[in-house]
């Protein structure tokens, strides 16, 4: 019997500030026109989940660079092999918190992989978050917090490979 938690319900909008700096997706402070763009980003989860240790206390960081243009995250898709290049099928080997442009955390608690990602390999239908969009200036990172909740039986490490879906917003000349 696998010893990590199976089940989450969330709850998502768009939370409004009063006097807050931004809003998503951020307006340009310039002219541009919207290219489709997808950046991928790939890391590895080298333990599995542990239920002696607090979720909490078993993550790590990884971030993507937004090179060359603004470019506005609209979808992610997520596909999960073991050591052995095997993929995996469940629908959530990690959870993960998202930061926003300015590193605010996108949810108050770490939200399962499936609720935020699509998979190739899980016919669930499409997962339209983030919602709305988060725009990610130039020269900025995409930050995700990654907790494993890969059970002990799988061939670690588990290499991760994320496809960053969106537009970039290039200025018009």
């Amino acid at each position: 019997m696998p010893t990590v938690p199976g089940s989450q319900l969330a709850f998502y909008g768009v939370r409004r500030i009063k006097q807050g700096p931004y809003s998503d997706p951020a307006e340009s402070t310039y002219p541009y026109h919207e290219k489709p763009f997808q950046i991928p980003h790939d890391f590895n989860i080298t333990a599995a989940y542990s239920s002696a240790v607090p979720l909490l206390a078993q993550g790590f960081r990884t971030q993507k660079h937004c090179d060359d243009y603004d470019f506005e995250l609209r979808h992610i898709t997520k596909y999960v092999t073991d050591s052995a290049g095997v993929a995996l099928t469940s629908p959530s080997p990690f959870a993960v918190i998202l930061y926003d442009s300015v590193y605010v955390a996108r949810m108050n608690a770490p939200l399962l992989a499936e609720l935020l990602m699509d998979d190739v390999n899980i016919p669930n239908g499409r997962n339209f978050w983030p919602s709305p969009p988060i725009m990610y200036k130039v020269d900025s990172q995409i930050t995700f917090d990654i907790f494993s909740l890969i059970d002990a039986g799988v061939s670690l490490p588990v290499k991760v490979h994320l496809l960053l879906d969106g537009v970039r917003r290039i200025p018009k000349l």
